[in-house]
């Protein structure tokens, strides 16, 4: 989101917003879970970029919204999370019924049905949709390679069927959307 308000990707460009989101990714770490009050938050760029956008040529395409939350974890080496799907429900309200997304709400889902859904976005969105991406679950680093990974509800004691955020990448950057955020 920092870089969407530094290059005023769809929205005014916003240098207090931009070093806010730099702040506030320098003050998560991969593995924490999301706080509560991280939907609100969000909700409310969302609410600054639909009013930069308020006004605009009916074309501007449909919003999509793949939400992601993952309580619980089928391996006992991850803890179980208490507030990763309450976020990724009350997100999904808030982009239904405030803003008028269509939103694919995914809970618990194994590596697989990750993977699906994000393949199926990146084949159905069309280039003037825009398309936003949550996830809320546990997260990795492994330091010696510099790789983050999204830790699915199968997810195995080694990297064997973790989601690497370069694919993730992969997969976003090949989506024909106008807007993405993830």
């Amino acid at each position: 989101l920092a870089r969407i308000y530094k290059l005023g990707l769809g929205v005014k460009k916003d240098k207090r917003l931009a070093k806010e989101w730099i702040n506030k990714a320098d003050e998560m770490k991969v593995t924490e879970r999301i706080k509560p009050t991280d939907a609100e938050y969000t909700s409310g760029i969302i609410e600054e970029i639909k009013i930069s956008i308020a006004g605009k040529p009916d074309d501007y395409g449909n919003f999509h919204a793949l939400v992601i939350g993952i309580n619980t974890y089928q391996n006992d080496k991850y803890s179980n999370l208490k507030t990763a799907v309450n976020d990724a429900e009350k997100l999904s309200e808030v982009l239904e019924e405030k803003y008028n997304f269509k939103v694919k709400l995914v809970i618990d889902p194994k590596r697989e049905e990750i993977i699906d859904e994000l393949y199926n976005y990146r084949k159905a969105l069309k280039k003037d949709d825009n398309f936003l991406l949550y996830y809320a679950g546990h997260g990795a680093i492994d330091k010696d390679i510099n790789r983050g990974y999204w830790l699915p509800s199968d997810a195995k004691n080694t990297p064997s069927n973790w989601i690497p955020t370069s694919e993730i990448i992969d997969q976003i950057k090949a989506m024909k959307a106008r807007h993405i955020i993830v």
